[in-house]
């Protein structure tokens, strides 16, 4: 085992310990109480900027239209080494007071049971930007150096939603229009981790999207479990 070896594995122990799975969760279901659905993120944005000030980061506020922005933290490093985006969205897929949606797991109101977190958001992706924050304090209260940035971006408009017909306005205003705004105007990094739930498999690329119109019926569901859907209605 070289140097390097081990010194890495000094850092990752020294990291690890600083890790608090009980504040981490808290923390979660702190943002799943705050509304945010698509084109309403502001609430959630400042939520971010008072964590970046807890944790000593600078903030920078990123405005897509009036009322609506970005919230970017920067953890600075001493220079000389690469810089590391956590990127992750606000907003989420639904309001929270659809009709079709009365489960308590789609309320903009988190809560535990047993091992398991329910609430609007709290997997998609609000988990990730938790976790985000939860490793940048385990970096800062461990005191481990860094080389380069450490930049936050949490994100409005992701959420698979675009105006088309009748549907218009900020609410439909997502598939990535805040991470585009992001890099358009120099929020950039030499590396990347988006942290959307993937079943803790590795994905190293995007499939892309071309958008187009089906007019149909049946039940809301997924794609990513339409293998456990009902079927559409006849």
């Amino acid at each position: 085992m070289t140097n390097s070896d081990e010194s890495l594995k000094q850092m990752t122990r020294a990291l690890s310990e600083r890790v608090d799975v009980d504040s981490a969760i808290k923390l979660l279901l702190q943002m799943v109480d705050i509304p945010s659905p698509t084109g309403s993120e502001a609430e959630m944005a400042e939520f971010m900027f008072e964590q970046y000030e807890v944790l000593g980061m600078r903030s920078i506020r990123q405005e897509l239209s009036q009322g609506r922005f970005n919230a970017v933290g920067v953890l600075p490093g001493r220079g000389g080494g690469p810089s590391l985006m956590l990127n992750g969205h606000m907003d989420t897929s639904y309001r929270g007071d659809e009709e079709c949606l009365f489960s308590p797991g789609y309320k903009p109101k988190g809560f535990r049971k047993g091992d398991w977190l329910y609430g609007l958001g709290v997997k998609n992706m609000k988990c990730g930007l938790a976790a985000f924050l939860t490793a940048i304090q385990a970096i800062v209260e461990s005191g481990v150096e860094r080389c380069g940035d450490i930049v936050l971006a949490a994100v409005v408009g992701e959420v698979e939603k675009a105006p088309v017909d009748e549907f218009q306005g900020v609410e439909y205003s997502g598939y990535g229009v805040g991470t585009k705004h992001l890099v358009a105007h120099g929020q950039v990094a030499d590396y990347c981790i988006l942290g959307e739930p993937t079943g803790l498999q590795l994905g190293v690329g995007h499939m892309g999207s071309i958008w187009v119109k089906i007019t149909t019926r049946g039940t809301v569901s997924h794609t990513g479990y339409i293998h456990r859907s009902r079927p559409s209605a006849p």
